[in-house]
């Protein structure tokens, strides 16, 4: 049988980061109002670091927007070299601690202008750049970490889009996530995996970004199509060998009576 530690693991990590606030909401009501829930909070600590940094959480550090992920993840601090700073997290209080300034990095400032109005059309978005130079000049490289989402409780539902593009002189390896939940009369959850690599030609830095965000798009109504056409379509049941419907009415009378 399920431990109740396990059972709130289990809830936190099957939360949409968008619902997130709630469940811990509930999770601190059960703290304080049940004798059974005791010395959880190293446990969940851990469970929310896990979940912040697979969810890539956004954060607001000196009035500016970043984010929290495994990329930017040095030695206990996580760094802004764009912004100029670095900061600690606690996961338990949901709080920034520990703030302190760094040099900017003039390398991500440069890419960082190259972007343009590649962000025109997001909302609630946070990003970070990552130097990933490992000191090889024939393999240096910039991440680029994106996480935009929305949520519409009014309305049931909820999203995150999450993307990692490693951008080098000559080409742009990009993973991107998904995850929309709808959840009016029911509990449907979307995710979508995407990978592709691309050239970086001379065609600028964000035209490139938003051509594979189009592809990715275009892969998803695709997606959507062959789900109705195919997969739902499967699922339904098919009429009787005869080809005839069941006249259910006459059926269900008929076994009254006998």
């Amino acid at each position: 049988m399920a431990t109740l530690n396990s059972v709130l693991k289990d809830l936190i990590n099957s939360a949409p980061s968008e619902e997130l606030s709630q469940v811990i909401k509930s999770i601190n009501t059960l703290k304080s109002t049940s004798s059974h829930i005791n010395n959880i909070d190293d446990e969940l600590e851990t469970t929310l670091k896990l979940y912040d940094l697979q969810n890539i959480k956004s954060v607001i550090v000196n009035d500016e927007s970043t984010l929290l992920s495994l990329d930017n993840l040095q030695n206990g601090w996580f760094i802004d070299e764009l912004r100029g700073f670095k900061f600690q997290y606690d996961h338990l209080n949901r709080t920034v601690t520990d703030i302190e300034t760094i040099p900017q990095n003039d390398k991500l400032i440069q890419l960082n202008n190259k972007l343009g109005d590649y962000f025109a059309n997001f909302e609630n978005y946070s990003y970070v750049l990552i130097n990933d130079d490992d000191g090889d000049d024939d393999d240096q490289s910039i991440k680029l970490v994106i996480k935009s989402s929305k949520s519409n409780a009014s309305n049931f539902y909820s999203g995150s889009w999450i993307s990692k593009h490693t951008i080098t002189d000559s080409s742009i390896i990009s993973e991107i996530q998904l995850h929309v939940h709808y959840y009016e009369e029911g509990n449907v959850h979307l995710t979508k995996p995407y990978t592709t690599s691309t050239s970086l030609s001379d065609s600028n830095l964000s035209t490139t970004l938003k051509q594979i965000e189009t592809e990715f798009q275009t892969q998803l109504l695709n997606d959507f199509e062959k789900i109705n056409e195919k997969k739902f379509k499967g699922l339904r049941r098919l009429l009787p060998i005869t080809r005839a419907k069941v006249n259910w009415v006459r059926a269900v009378g008929r076994d009254i009576v006998n």
